[in-house]
């Protein structure tokens, strides 16, 4: 049975926004591991490993949660 591969956001590397990313590794065809979760910039940065061929990618899932809720605290504010 092939297994569905579902994006979870947008790979970045070297700065450069190469499309949607899901977390198997395209070589190995293994899930890779998340090893680091950065929110401090305002976006959710996901750094994935394949624990087999030791591959990285860097995936952008959007905005950070707190930097949503911070928007809409300052936009209910303004009222």
């Amino acid at each position: 049975m092939a297994r569905i591969r579902q994006p979870i956001g947008r790979i970045i590397r070297h700065g450069l926004d190469l499309g949607m990313a899901d977390t198997t590794c395209p070589d190995c065809d293994i899930e890779m591991q998340q090893i680091e979760k950065t929110t401090f910039t305002g976006r959710d940065m996901r750094e994935y490993q394949c624990p087999k061929c030791g591959r990285k990618e860097i995936i952008d899932r959007g905005k950070a949660l707190w930097q949503i809720l911070s928007e809409a605290n300052e936009e209910s504010g303004k009222d």
